[in-house]
This record gives C-alpha cells, sequence and structure tokens, in this order.
C-alpha cells in the first residue's frame, strides 16, 4: 500500500502518479511560501500528509461552497498558455482544486479546499453565488 494512496473518489479520474506529482508540487510550494512568512516549522513531509488527509476529507468538494471539484485538471494548468489566452483560458480552470491555510500561514496546518484559478473565496468570494458571478 502507498504511503500517498490515490482516494477513492479520484480513481479512475487521475492516476496516482498524477496525484503524487500534484500533492509533491502543493507541498513544496506551499513550505516554500510559509518559511518566508516566519513559519520555519514547515516540513515537505508534513505538509504532503496534511494536504492528502484534507484531499481525502474533502471527498473532492470545495470547503466553502460545496462545489465538486474538476480533479482531471490537477498538473494541467499552463503558465504560457494562460498568459496569451487570458480569461478564456483561466475560466476553464475555475473549478481546479487548490489547498490553503484556513488561518494565517503560521498557525496550524488545515488545509480546507478553495477553488482554484480566481481568487481566495475565504477573502473574495464566500458565497456560491459570488463563484457564479465570478465565472461568468
Amino acid at each position: 500500500m502507498r504511503k500517498y494512496g490515490l482516494p477513492e473518489f479520484l480513481k479512475g479520474v487521475v492516476s496516482q502518479d498524477r496525484y503524487e506529482r500534484w500533492l509533491h508540487r502543493k507541498a513544496v510550494a506551499h513550505v516554500r511560501r510559509d518559511r518566508k512568512s516566519g513559519n520555519r516549522s514547515a516540513t515537505n513531509e508534513n505538509y504532503k500528509l496534511a494536504i492528502h488527509e484534507a484531499v481525502r476529507g474533502s471527498n473532492g468538494v470545495d470547503a466553502y461552497t460545496g462545489e465538486t471539484l474538476d480533479w482531471s485538471l490537477i498538473s494541467k494548468y499552463d503558465n504560457t498558455e494562460s498568459e496569451q489566452a487570458g480569461r478564456k483560458y483561466k475560466k476553464g480552470f475555475a473549478l481546479l482544486p487548490t489547498v490553503d491555510h484556513k488561518g494565517d500561514r503560521t498557525g496550524p496546518l488545515i488545509l480546507p479546499f478553495a477553488v482554484g484559478g480566481l481568487t481566495t473565496p475565504k477573502t473574495t468570494c464566500p458565497t456560491r453565488n459570488s463563484w457564479n458571478y465570478a465565472r461568468e
């Protein structure tokens, strides 16, 4: 059995390798960012574990809106294509799963899911209707 086994709701949606790649990249990015913010206790392994547990507990839905996230989009975002196509490209990634802290970057690592590709709902779009408006 793998340490970061593919959650049941992701089977048939993404491969184990793609999930692990996404998990690793998210952990590394958050550790780098959080260490710059003063969280010296952040480690890749702890963050990978916390992100994986958050994914498993999410059942594939956004923690703020309850919408089903499009997990087939993980590790597919292309910055170059995004720059060239702008909003049109980004709109296709509105339900891209991403993770973040529930509070500030120095507290405990609690990672609820937020819709990616736009802005963080906890600060700008707290309701489902706000997200629908943002995607239009």
